[in-house]
């Protein structure tokens, strides 16, 4: 069913402190992003004249019941206690699968809300996924396969889910699944923090040894090249010259 506009503006607004647990909560519409400061949610620009179709409504509101779920469920200084982009990145991915656990079993439609948004963002990474390996994809393919595993296990747009996990390279769906085991347990921010910094220290080892097996395999290629080139210029040195041991012939 299609809603207009600003139909859906003023029910985002009414519902978005519900939702966040607080009265004063204000709602913005701007940009193309979604994002709160605790205090204010700003959803992507909505045009008020426009209509919306079923799908369009289910994202707009899939924006706002994460948002809001971040507001009451999310231990903002905790955020704040991030090292760096690295470490930042990897708590967002963490915690927005808890805290839309916490919103799917809070509010009615909001798991359905959920998986449409997240099955529209997550079209276009498959897409881009398509023949990459999992060095090509780098660390956040894990985090990104943690996150769908665990919507997967909890029926939140469970086939939209096994899409994104059909896209990456079964290693790192495989790695992915102790996080899992974790993060479904996962009662805060700060226990989602312990277990990114778990994952990301596991990671950096991990590339450590790889990068510690290939500087071994080089060095051993290289000393098998010069081994060989001393075995023949030792054969070369050993073989008679051309008429050379023919004299009384």
């Amino acid at each position: 069913m299609s809603m207009k506009g600003s139909t859906l503006m003023q029910e985002s607004t009414k519902v978005a402190g519900v939702f966040g647990n607080q009265r004063d909560i204000k709602v913005r519409f701007k940009g193309d992003t979604a994002m709160t400061n605790g205090k204010e949610i700003i959803l992507p620009m909505v045009d008020e004249h426009k209509e919306f179709s079923e799908e369009a409504t289910a994202v707009t509101r899939g924006y706002l019941d994460h948002e809001a779920a971040h507001i009451k469920h999310t231990e903002m200084a905790c955020m704040k206690e991030c090292v760096d982009d690295k470490e930042r990145g990897c708590l967002n991915f963490l915690e927005d699968a808890r805290i839309e656990r916490l919103s799917a079993e809070e509010y009615q439609g909001a798991a359905s809300n959920l998986a449409t948004l997240n099955d529209v963002i997550g079209a276009e990474s498959i897409e881009n996924l398509k023949g990459m390996s999992a060095k090509d994809i780098g660390d956040s393919g894990l985090h990104a396969a943690i996150f769908n595993e665990h919507h997967k296990r909890l029926g939140i747009g469970t086939e939209g889910c096994q899409k994104y996990l059909d896209a990456l390279p079964p290693e790192i769906v495989e790695a992915a699944q102790p996080w899992v085991d974790e993060l479904l347990v996962a009662d805060s921010t700060r226990a989602v923090l312990e277990i990114a910094r778990r994952l990301l220290k596991s990671q950096a080892e991990e590339e450590e040894e790889e990068e510690q097996e290939q500087e071994q395999e080089q060095e051993e290629g290289e000393e098998g090249e010069e081994q060989e080139g001393d075995q023949e210029e030792q054969e070369g040195e050993s073989q008679p010259e051309e008429g050379e041991g023919d004299e009384g012939q």
